[in-house]
């Protein structure tokens, strides 16, 4: 089955993610904290309390995606549209969370001002592209205008 437009809206199911004190210090080493970063690469050194990268939420706040209801489709063409992550506090050097995710434009209504929110979502299986790769963002645009009287 292609991709199915019909799954904007969907919600997924509730996924639970822990992690540890080890966890944070190898996400920390894994995008490259350094010796300047120490709270975040060490767990032992005196006067020096461990803490979490912020970043790290990204991460422990996957899942609970409904990718079943996605249909079938190469995620490398998929484009990531928006994400919110609110800290009220840092993150702990461990943890448990429970996240779901969700396909739609119910959150960017109430973050983005009423223009900025897409009317509609389209799915393409094939993306104009100029000789050197790149996606020719001229055709996409003519296709969208093509049936108004007037196009900006």
């Amino acid at each position: 089955m292609p991709v199915n437009p019909d799954a904007v809206g969907e919600k997924g199911t509730p996924t639970k993610r822990s992690w540890k004190s080890k966890d944070a210090l190898l996400y920390a080493l894994g995008v490259g904290a350094g010796v300047d970063e120490l709270a975040f690469t060490t767990e032992n050194t005196k006067d020096t309390p461990q803490r979490v990268l912020p970043t790290m939420a990204v991460v422990i706040g996957m899942g609970g995606v409904p990718f079943d209801k996605i249909g079938t489709f190469n995620p490398a063409m998929l484009l990531h549209g928006a994400q919110k992550i609110e800290f009220f506090d840092e993150i702990p050097c461990e943890g448990e969370i429970e996240t779901t995710g969700h396909i739609g434009r119910d959150e960017l209504r109430k973050l983005l001002a009423r223009y900025k929110v897409p009317r509609r979502v389209e799915f393409a299986t094939d993306l104009p592209r100029e000789d050197t790769g790149k996606i020719y963002k001229r055709k996409l645009r003519d296709a969208y205008w093509k049936d108004l009287e007037t196009n900006i």
